[in-house]
């Protein structure tokens, strides 16, 4: 075991993910779940949630982040006139996270399924996953 293994061995008691975990935006849960996914060797995106009038302002009532190898591309009337078709990168994962804030003021974790139905990233890859990429300002 190198030392880089031992790091990300550290990071990944750090970032443990469980039921009840409060968050003060839905940018924070992002952020929290993108790190975990980065431990883990995967990558997230945002997909279904509900927006309403909380104290008069319209926020995320609840939101689902989820692997971005989630669900299954549909079918495409364009099909017949397209030459050289996109690669599928979705195969129906069932990793996500649901939060929800209908009830307090924070966002809680109500939802976690830590299930794959795909091979991880390895910890050299990682940094080349979608919502792990970066550009810097310079």
């Amino acid at each position: 075991i190198d030392s880089n293994d031992k790091i990300h061995a550290n990071v990944e008691e750090e970032v443990i993910l469980k039921l009840g975990i409060e968050f003060e935006t839905e940018q924070d849960a992002y952020d929290f779940y993108n790190s975990y996914a980065h431990v883990v060797g995967f990558s997230i995106k945002r997909s279904k949630g509900h927006k309403g009038d909380k104290d008069g302002s319209r926020k995320w009532l609840d939101r689902v982040f989820c692997c971005s190898c989630e669900g299954i591309r549909g079918n495409d009337k364009r099909d017949d006139n397209v030459k050289c078709h996109c690669p599928e990168t979705r195969c129906g994962c069932l990793e996500e996270m649901k939060i929800n804030c209908r009830y307090s003021e924070k966002y809680c974790v109500v939802k976690f399924v830590s299930e794959h139905t795909h091979v991880l990233a390895s910890s050299h890859k990682r940094i080349f996953l979608r919502s792990q990429r970066s550009i810097n300002l310079a």
